[in-house]
């Protein structure tokens, strides 16, 4: 019985006992009474680092932000080992993209240590202590819509007061036939803050056998600027129409319209919006006809990208999101385009009122006033409408243009007009519009069927209506 008892107890004393290693800090007190000693417990773990400002590389989403000074404050809300928060004010977060204004807990503009982890759902932060190194991790639904190579328009600069002149002259002489002549071409602008003064203009001089003529031409004198709120530019004096929805034509008056120069490249043009949903951290890569047009890391959730500048007006967009755990998501968005086709939300228009010039003899020029409008909807739907006016022709136009996806882009519309020739005959009719247009990628081409203008009996455009000439049917 005894030595069993005695082998039990050396059995028990035998196995290990393993406790924290704990540094006494009296080592470090010189004698110090201990209430004088620093609290050493936050570095009983390893990785927990002291609070202080450090110098830190900034990565957003994975993209480089910027370096900077940042406070960094003990919190058990750490979302890492180190045990500290990044201390961030509203200004710091704004220049993030974050829209700040769908967030109660981002209202205060003299809060200068947010949490912001606990305020927007999905965020966090990761401080590598060693590289020196915050990366902030926020969802798209986060962010304001900022596209590529956006810059505010309080950054934007009219550029420097100038003044130019661009010229051509040419002469020619033959001495055998005492003939002469020149030809003189002259493009001259100024500009003065954000207003720009535009003049072309002609001279030529003819000579044969002593009879000579000279004469000027004024091809054109326009003066413009933007107006910022609107995106647009403001024309007063000779221009033309664009010719997207109606007829081009020349003009002598004044026009508002949408100036596709004032969005970023990555929002001219028409391109589908691309919808998906990350599961992790992932980067989404997007590619037409074999190209890369984009890539972009998103964070978790579902995101949204508008801002894609295609490789070709046609050829389906692949789609991969690589997740940070491995695994690929693929899918196709199929693409075609016209050029009616507006970017979803997006609206173009303008209006022009003026003096109809068409610089033939043949032709009155009435005072006519123009207005269109193109909107883009979702779904890769655009909608379009017109109206021309003038003492003897009045019309409206209404379309609707469509990515059809695999098969291709189709644009659809009507036009009424009602008009007074000069004949003083009056009639009414209708035309008939449509385009499509098809990427054939197998054989690298482009199949494109155009039914321009079926009209019917009585259908008259602006120009028919302003020839002197121009006679038709009287309907009463």
């Amino acid at each position: 019985m005894g030595v069993a008892i005695t082998m039990l107890i050396s059995a028990v004393m035998v196995r290990e006992s393993h406790a924290e290693q704990v540094f006494n800090p009296e080592f470090l007190s010189d004698g110090l009474p201990n209430a004088q000693i620093s609290d050493l417990t936050r570095f009983d773990r390893s990785t927990h680092q002291l609070p202080s400002v450090y110098r830190v590389d900034v990565y957003v989403n994975d993209q480089y932000a910027f370096t900077r000074d940042i406070n960094f404050v003990e919190s058990d809300k750490a979302q890492d080992a180190t045990g500290l928060l990044p201390c961030l004010d509203l200004k710091t977060l704004q220049g993030f993209g974050v829209n700040t204004a769908q967030y109660e807990g981002l209202s205060d503009p003299n809060q200068q240590c947010i949490d912001f982890s606990s305020i927007i759902e999905g965020a966090n932060s990761q401080f590598q202590f060693d590289k020196l190194k915050l990366d902030i991790s926020l969802p798209q639904v986060a962010l304001l819509n900022q596209v590529r190579g956006y810059i505010s328009p309080d950054q934007w600069d009219n550029g420097i007061n100038g003044l130019f002149l661009n010229y051509n002259l040419s002469g020619y002489n033959n001495s055998k036939t005492d003939s002469d002549s020149a030809f003189l071409r002259l493009d001259n602008g100024l500009n003065i803050g954000a207003w720009q003064f535009r003049h072309s203009g002609s001279w030529s001089y003819n000579s044969n056998q002593g009879k000579s003529s000279t004469q000027w031409n004024d091809l054109n004198t326009y003066a413009q600027t933007i107006v910022v709120p609107l995106k647009s530019q403001l024309l007063i004096g000779d221009s033309s129409t664009t010719g997207e929805i109606f007829d081009s034509f020349g003009y002598r008056g004044i026009n508002l319209s949408t100036s596709d120069a004032m969005y970023p490249d990555s929002q001219q043009g028409y391109a589908p919006s691309v919808r998906g949903v990350a599961k992790t951290n992932a980067k989404v890569v997007i590619k037409q006809n074999g190209y890369v047009v984009h890539q972009i890391n998103v964070a978790p959730g579902p995101f949204k990208i508008e801002d894609l500048n295609t490789a070709s007006l046609n050829g389906d967009l692949v789609v991969t999101i690589e997740e940070n755990d491995g695994s690929v998501q693929t899918f196709k968005v199929p693409f075609s385009t016209l050029p009616i086709l507006q970017r979803e939300d997006r609206t173009k228009y303008s209006v022009a009122l003026g003096e109809y010039r068409s610089g033939l003899r043949n032709q009155d020029n009435p005072l006519i006033a123009q207005a269109t409008a193109i909107h883009g909807l979702n779904s890769g739907i655009t909608v379009y409408s017109g109206t021309q006016l003038s003492k003897n022709y009045k019309s409206v136009l209404l379309g609707l243009g469509a990515n059809l996806g695999n098969y291709g882009a189709l644009s659809f519309d009507v036009t009424h007009a009602n008009s007074e020739l000069a004949d003083k005959s009056t009639s009414k009719g209708q035309s008939i519009r449509f385009l499509y247009s098809k990427a054939l990628l197998s054989s690298g081409t482009t199949f494109q069927l155009l039914g321009y203008r079926y009209s019917t009996k009585g259908f008259y455009t602006l120009n028919d209506v302003t020839n002197k000439n121009m006679s038709g049917y009287n309907n009463g």
